[in-house]
């Protein structure tokens, strides 16, 4: 069971395996503190191999990913000054002519192009 919840915390870069591990267990006592130190030193040694799961799949699929809050600054911001105001949707008013437009646009890249009910 360590080895899994190493595996898995690793893998997904999150500390909620443990959690997880825990509970489908029953006995937290026991093997807190080697399920714990194990998960730990697993992720410690992914940090600076490479990416989670949830970041490659972030990149593949092209979604918008969230700028890292570093500084104190970083903490006023609002979403409107970080976010990209020039994305293409579809609304639930849109015709079909409107799809080539959008298509055209997006080129030979894989986007995935939201719906909307309003604009």
């Amino acid at each position: 069971m360590i080895g899994a919840a190493a595996v898995g915390g690793s893998a997904t870069k999150t500390v909620a395996t443990v959690v997880i591990t825990f509970e489908m267990l029953g006995q937290v006592e026991p093997l807190m503190i080697p399920v714990s130190i194990g998960l730990l030193v697993a992720y410690w040694c992914t940090t600076g191999v490479g990416m989670g799961i949830f970041d490659v799949i972030i990149e593949f699929k092209n979604f918008p990913y969230m700028p890292s809050l570093g500084s104190l600054q970083a903490y006023s911001l609002k979403a409107s000054d970080i976010m990209n105001k020039n994305f293409m949707y579809l609304s639930t008013k849109s015709t079909l002519s409107d799809i080539p437009a959008i298509l055209s646009k997006t080129g030979e890249a894989s986007v995935t192009i939201p719906v909307v009910e309003s604009q």
